[in-house]
């Protein structure tokens, strides 16, 4: 994305929400980094040595991501 769209949205748009909505609207690409990382990467990454998974877009990053345990995973566990 170009950097000038991402400040133009980030000043005209982000900035000028009502920070409550805001911490709501954050939690749909969330859930969805949630359920991706879950969903897909991690058990792509379990099938055959992860042979297709390392095709997948940041695959590696995406795989920490999956395999992260702890108080982070236990929050966003409770919002879906």
């Amino acid at each position: 994305m170009d950097h000038s769209l991402c400040k133009s949205l980030r000043e005209g748009l982000t900035s000028r929400i009502n920070p409550r909505a805001l911490l709501h609207l954050s939690k749909l690409p969330t859930v969805a980094l949630y359920l991706a990382t879950k969903l897909v990467y991690r058990p792509l990454n379990q099938i055959g040595n992860g042979t297709i998974a390392r095709h997948l877009f940041y695959n590696e990053y995406m795989k920490a991501i999956a395999d992260l345990a702890g108080a982070s995973n236990t929050r966003l566990s409770s919002i879906i």
